[in-house]
């Protein structure tokens, strides 16, 4: 029989082994994520039967557009721009034109004020 003493040093040398809980959570994060994956997959790579389809809708497939109408619009709206380009300049050349007639009417207005208050 062992005495108080001896029992106490029995339980000292005894190996306590506590295990954690991680492990039993990185396993079950794993799963989750393996999961997903599998999900993610099948939604990628059949899109009609995708399991997700309210996250990712499908898109109606867009007919290829016609390259020479997309290229004749094109030049046609550059003709547009160059036409409203030399227009804006011919307004801008016919604003300086009226401002300088402007600028002499008053120019001579002044003048003749001065002229007839007998101002030299």
């Amino acid at each position: 029989m062992r005495t108080g003493s001896q029992h106490a040093q029995g339980i000292a040398r005894v190996d306590i082994e506590l295990t954690s809980r991680a492990p039993r959570a990185q396993r079950r994060t794993a799963l989750w994520l393996a999961l997903l994956l599998a999900v993610a997959g099948a939604a990628v790579t059949q899109p009609g039967r995708a399991v997700l389809h309210w996250v990712w809708p499908p898109v109606a497939a867009l007919p290829a557009p016609d390259l020479g109408a997309l290229e004749q619009a094109l030049e046609q709206t550059r003709m547009r721009l160059h036409l409203s380009e030399a227009r804006s300049r011919e307004l801008e050349r016919q604003i300086d034109s009226l401002n300088q007639r402007l600028r002499e009417g008053q120019e001579q207005l002044t003048f003749f004020r001065n002229a007839r208050n007998g101002k030299p």
